[in-house]
């Protein structure tokens, strides 16, 4: 009679069993992508596959890479898709990153999970959690990006646009809420009556333009905060972002836009071009999780590489040329 198997060898063996499982589940996918790129047949997008699949876009592109190298089977046509993704990830990881720091550096911990929210001549008790209120700047700061900008990756003019979307809730924040030196900035405004009620009967387009105080000296502390260029950033702020705020339609009377209706109008965008839910790096989600080394490059600021040499600070696989300064 032969030797019963030990436990820990059946144990091994079943675990190989199922990391064999996991990666054959894995590379199927792969090859699902590739047939519906080539066969202009995406039914689905980008991070339904991956959470299908359970794993993360670093992981995917990996598993891509073996593929390619295995069977040789990758087209120009689904080369040029992954370039594309990939780039949107590393632009998308940089901004969040630098969202969630730069807006440690501004506001206070709340000591509990109300929040006041700062109305023109008045304030009310919104009773919104720091959480709410991060979600309703991101998936603004989202859906701005993808209607306002023709080059909606270029990781610098995105990071401006941010900041012009971190001067629009400043403004409408309480003092107190604030650290210095936007709490002296905001109270400024406050004292000088620069931002008011709008009238009823005033259009949206009127009332929002008032909304937005064209004092400038919160963007300039952030520009001077992270070394941006003045000029481009109000540049960003006229042309792209006021205009997108004008045509929102969904600003509520405390000035805040509506998450649910903002949240909506992303998932269009999302759905039509089949790619990254951005606002999922809200939640942590494993799907969107990086390698080690990217986030070594994350607590820097995006600029342009005005020099002729190439500079290797750069983003994995992101294919712009870009320096990143602290």
């Amino acid at each position: 009679m032969p030797s019963p198997v030990p436990l820990c060898v059946f144990q091994a063996f079943i675990n190989e069993l199922i990391a064999y499982n996991k990666k054959k589940k894995e590379t199927w996918g792969v090859c699902i992508f590739i047939v519906a790129i080539d066969l202009d047949e995406m039914t689905f997008t980008f991070t339904e596959l991956l959470k299908n699949l359970s794993i993360s876009v670093c992981t995917f592109f990996q598993f891509l890479k073996e593929v390619d190298v295995n069977m040789d089977t990758v087209s120009t046509k689904v080369d040029s898709t992954v370039s594309r993704l990939k780039k949107k990830y590393d632009v998308l990881l940089a901004l969040y990153h630098k969202f969630e720091r730069t807006c440690g550096l501004i506001y206070l911990e709340q000591p509990s999970s109300e929040i006041f929210i700062f109305v023109p001549t008045y304030r009310i008790s919104a009773e919104l959690s720091s959480v709410l209120v991060l979600k309703n700047y991101w998936i603004t700061f989202l859906l701005a990006k993808g209607k306002v900008l023709q080059m909606e990756d270029d990781l610098v003019i995105s990071f401006q646009l941010l900041l012009c979307v971190l001067d629009y809730f400043i403004k409408l924040s309480p003092p107190a809420m604030l650290k210095e030196p936007y709490r002296s900035a905001v109270t400024a405004l406050t004292v000088n009556g620069s931002t008011r009620t709008p009238r009823r009967g005033q259009n949206r387009n009127a009332r929002t333009s008032k909304q937005i105080d064209t004092d400038t000296k919160v963007i300039e502390i952030l520009c001077e905060e992270h070394d941006c260029n003045l000029d481009e950033v109000k540049n960003v702020y006229f042309t792209s972002f006021i205009p997108f705020l004008n045509s929102l339609g969904v600003v509520a009377s405390n000035g805040l836009p509506e998450v649910d209706v903002l949240s909506k109008q992303y998932d269009e965008l999302y759905l039509k071009n089949k790619d990254i839910d951005a606002r999922l790096f809200l939640d942590r989600d494993e799907t969107l999780q990086p390698d080690v080394i990217a986030c070594s490059q994350l607590e820097r600021t995006p600029r342009r590489n005005n020099s002729d040499e190439e500079v290797n600070h750069v983003l994995p696989q992101t294919p712009v040329r870009y320096e990143f300064f602290i």
